[in-house]
């Protein structure tokens, strides 16, 4: 016997005749567990990419923002929180793919020593794979609150910041300083002033 069950003749229905081959079921579920496996492995890095792509390319567009004139000092103020968020948002992609990575090495090491009937090692291997797993769950939902916190947190900035048109035109960088101003001062006076 090898496993493989195989019925006695050719079966034949009219002007039609096949062989079935039927493979065990131990081998099957191997093969869909594989399979399983592989599609899973590239939709989780897929959503890792994403999830760092979303938070980066908020950040970068919260930067861009910043260089208008007349912003509210109120959106200004608390800006810094969720640039924060936002790169902590990529921090977490970044540990969900190194998770993930560790999880597909200690499942591939679970089944390389189920196939050796290896059970200590194996029980071992998959003890890691379920704890890299669960940091790897952890990592997308910190991801995705990150992103969520910090995007309504600017929501309900700009829903109480004041328009651009009512917000005076910010000072010169120039003459933001005292030295600046000083320089400024004595540019203005005239050549034969007792100052100079």
């Amino acid at each position: 016997m090898d496993g493989r069950f195989t019925p006695r003749p050719a079966l034949e229905w009219g002007n039609m005749s096949f062989d079935l081959k039927v493979d065990t079921t131990e081998e099957f579920a191997g093969e869909r567990s594989h399979r399983s496996s592989q599609i899973s492995n590239e939709h989780s890095r897929a959503t890792a990419q994403a999830v760092i792509l979303i938070n980066g390319g908020a950040a970068t567009a919260l930067l861009a923002f910043l260089a208008k004139d007349k912003i509210d000092p109120l959106i200004l103020h608390n800006v810094p929180y969720c640039l924060g968020l936002y790169a902590l948002g990529v921090l977490f992609g970044a540990l969900m793919m190194w998770t993930l990575t560790i999880a597909t090495g200690e499942w591939s090491l679970y089944w390389m020593y189920v196939s050796r009937k290896d059970e200590p090692k194996s029980i071992e291997a998959q003890q890691r794979a379920e704890r890299a797993w669960f940091w790897v769950k952890f990592s997308f939902a910190a991801n995705i609150l990150c992103f969520a916190m910090a995007s309504a947190i600017l929501a309900a900035l700009f829903v109480n910041s004041k328009p651009p048109q009512t917000i005076p035109n910010a000072p010169a960088s120039l003459s933001a300083t005292p030295k600046a101003s000083l320089v400024l001062s004595r540019a203005r006076l005239p050549q034969d002033h007792p100052s100079l």
